[in-house]
């Protein structure tokens, strides 16, 4: 389900989800092998190259 919405939102904003899923892969594996806070801090990280990706598209 989750995947999904990623899907749609991916698929709507013109985001590669090759790319997408990618990131979402290197989280997880942050996660697993860092903990939490640093999976949260990678995550904001990768949340703010995303926004601004999203803005230079604009432009």
């Amino acid at each position: 389900m989750v995947l999904l919405i990623i899907f749609r939102v991916a698929r709507h904003s013109g985001i590669n989800f090759a790319l997408l899923l990618r990131s979402i892969a290197s989280f997880c594996s942050i996660i697993e092998r860092q903990g939490l806070s640093a999976a949260l801090r990678n995550g904001i990280a990768m949340y703010q190259f995303w926004i601004e990706r999203a803005k230079s598209q604009d432009l």
